[in-house]
């Protein structure tokens, strides 16, 4: 039997203060033509490079708002009809990749997946168009081979493709990575960045998130070593002057603050606000915090409380899969994906169960907020059998949600699936997305899955 619940909560609203931020002057690595590069088999073999996946636990805690009960709505029934499924294509087939960290995203023309081991760009029809690995689309003198963790977003208002990714020197001299097309076509030119995550050498980064919103880019890392080990950190870049290409200077805000920030991107034209979320803290996994970005600093706009309760992923390899005895790494608990349409919020966290005790299961909450009124709906299998981890979302022009998540279970292998949510609050049941072929031998799966909504199009995504 699987849960679909939904939780209704109650606002807090505090004021809280960051640290103020830095402007430093993105420094321009030259121009890249993807198609140019993409018979090249690469300089390197990729190498897994994500070094610090340790979640810190528990963190600090954070100024904490007043407990406020919240009070249940009774549970939603399954009665939503579930998406078709209308074109089914592998973006990736290579098998050495560990983790995947599979990033992707749709424009007018092409469908463009961003891995470990490279760039991917498909016609809307799946065929393959081009190819180019990672370590060299990001090759440039001066700069070590290595990247990792690439998101990658399109901006339907310019017509470009926006791409981030992470490198650093043997734990040393992390660097934030930002590439942007010239043109609509991702197989073409890009104009390539890199900005340091730090005036502290001895500082890295971990885990990006990319989010386009009010013209603005903003990405999201996590820091590791000096002083600032396990922070978090805020970069916001002008989307028109990365456009504008390395003849105008490129100047980054950063924002130093708490760990697992998570930009929200904005489908909404007219929204000026910059935001971002996390999860309260270690000590109270159940409140989540919206911020706006004010000044060169984060201002907590609201707090909100879940009533239903879940628990830390931790440990982390509880997924189980069919051929196999070692379960599976279903990641950390914490939020993954944040994005605004039609005025109302939306944020896809993976989390715990049960409450109380060691974790059997992960599963996923969506918080929904709305005019500072907030609820929540949690996929979940109280049986234990299946873990839904991973989670991404997207959101649609009527309103209506796709959830879409990694699943394991002892009866198949790891899986891809969906829930969808219409724009009356009405839950599908869970739906394999695709079938895995294989069991897979190494423990760690990855960090993030992508599920995008296809631009021009009112009830159509992408995973």
């Amino acid at each position: 039997m699987r849960s679909l619940v939904a939780i209704s909560l109650l606002l807090m609203p505090v004021l809280a203060l960051a640290e103020k931020a830095t402007t430093v002057e993105a420094i321009p690595i030259g121009e890249v033509i993807l198609r140019e590069i993409a018979e090249h088999p690469g300089l390197e073999p990729y190498q897994p490079r994500e070094h610090h996946r340790a979640r810190p636990h528990p963190l600090a805690p954070l100024a904490t708002p007043g407990a406020i009960p919240a009070q249940s709505m009774p549970s939603a029934l399954a009665t939503a009809s579930r998406p078709r499924l209308a074109l089914n294509f592998f973006a990736a087939t290579n098998s050495g990749i560990y983790p995947a960290d599979a990033s992707g995203a749709v424009g007018t023309h092409h469908v463009v997946g961003a891995f470990n081991d490279g760039i991917r760009v498909f016609g809307r029809d799946g065929t393959l168009i081009s190819f180019a690995s990672l370590t060299y689309f990001w090759h440039s003198p001066g700069l070590p081979n290595g990247a990792y963790d690439p998101r990658i977003a399109y901006d339907a208002a310019h017509d470009r493709w926006v791409l981030a990714a992470l490198n650093d020197v043997n734990n040393t001299k992390g660097t934030l990575l930002l590439a942007v097309t010239t043109t609509s076509d991702p197989s073409g030119a890009w104009v390539r960045y890199r900005i340091p995550v730090s005036d502290d050498s001895s500082i890295t980064g971990d885990f990006t998130r990319l989010a386009l919103a009010s013209d603005q880019i903003v990405v999201t890392a996590d820091l590791y070593g000096g002083a600032l080990s396990l922070s978090g950190e805020v970069f916001v870049i002008s989307l028109a002057a990365a456009m504008a290409g390395p003849s105008s200077p490129l100047p980054v805000t950063r924002i130093v603050d708490s760990f697992e920030l998570v930009p929200v991107a904005s489908l909404d034209r007219g929204d000026d606000t910059l935001r971002v979320v996390r999860l309260l803290d270690d000590t109270d996994p159940d409140v989540l915090r919206v911020m706006k970005i004010v000044n060169g600093a984060l201002v907590t706009e609201r707090s909100y409380r879940s009533s239903f309760a879940v628990n830390y992923l931790d440990p982390y390899e509880i997924g189980a899969q069919l051929g196999a005895t070692a379960p599976m790494d279903t990641g950390f608990r914490g939020v993954h994906y944040a994005l605004i349409r039609n005025g109302t919020l939306w944020a896809a966290e993976a989390v715990g169960l049960p409450a109380s005790g060691s974790p059997a299961r992960s599963s996923i909450r969506v918080w929904k907020i709305r005019n500072s009124a907030a609820s929540v709906f949690t996929i979940d299998d109280p049986t234990s059998a299946t873990s839904y981890a991973f989670p991404s979302i997207a959101v649609d022009a009527s309103g209506g949600v796709v959830v879409a998540y990694s699943q394991f279970n002892a009866s198949y292998h790891p899986s891809s699936g969906c829930t969808y949510i219409d724009p009356s609050g009405n839950l599908s049941l869970p739906r394999f997305l695709d079938h895995g072929l294989a069991s897979y031998v190494i423990g760690r799966w990855g960090d993030y899955t992508i599920f995008a909504p296809l631009p021009a199009r009112r009830r159509a995504v992408a995973h």
